[in-house]
């Protein structure tokens, strides 16, 4: 997430997307409402949270991260190794620390003139059920926007209004400040837009 705006997605029907649109793309599949698919404004500043941070330049850290991919799936080490490179180039603020107690103080960090916006995709689903009650208590209580990216099982509350396909596994839900937008796949494949994601862009 610390590197969003800086990796591109390609769909096939659309080319390539992001800046630069060709390093550390993901072949995405889009459906309906692909007009919100827009190119991400000017970022003034980044910044994440990590129990451990890996240090991207270490050789063997890498050579454990890369373990970590599926057998046979080459594409995915492509894209790690890429994505590897593009944060070498333009190392973001990481802080080592616990979720909730780190938080708060990383987001003190960011530009008073910009808009904060606080994203994750498959964190919550390591956390309990108490600390992710607690991270939401907090990111609502934070200035800007909040922008999820988990299972529906992970924070049941943002899916109550939601249809959610049969398929296994079942997509991530996409919300934006506790409103489902759209259905992701877990790796990014795929993007559904729900009906309701016309008029929270209209806004």
């Amino acid at each position: 997430a610390v590197a969003v705006g800086r990796a591109g997605a390609r769909q096939p029907e659309h080319g390539a997307r992001g800046d630069p649109p060709q390093i550390a793309g993901v072949d995405r599949r889009v459906g309906r409402h692909d007009e919100h698919a827009r190119a991400v404004g000017g970022i003034a500043w980044r910044g994440g949270i990590d129990l451990n941070p890996l240090d991207v330049a270490d050789d063997n850290e890498m050579c454990w991260l890369e373990s970590l991919i599926w057998p046979g799936q080459p594409e995915r080490v492509a894209r790690l190794r890429a994505a590897a490179r593009i944060v070498h180039a333009h190392p973001p603020t990481i802080r080592r620390g616990d979720l909730l107690a780190a938080l708060p103080a990383l987001a003190a960090q960011a530009p008073a003139s910009a808009t904060l916006v606080v994203c994750h995709s498959a964190v919550l689903v390591y956390q309990s059920a108490e600390t992710r009650r607690a991270f939401v208590d907090i990111v609502e209580s934070l200035p800007g926007h909040w922008i999820s990216n988990e299972g529906p099982d992970v924070l049941p509350e943002l899916v109550t209004s939601v249809r959610l396909p049969t398929s296994e596994p079942p997509p991530f839900v996409l919300a934006l400040d506790g409103t489902p937008l759209a259905l992701a796949a877990p790796h990014g494949q795929s993007l559904h837009w729900l009906q309701r994601a016309a008029t929270t862009f209209r806004k």
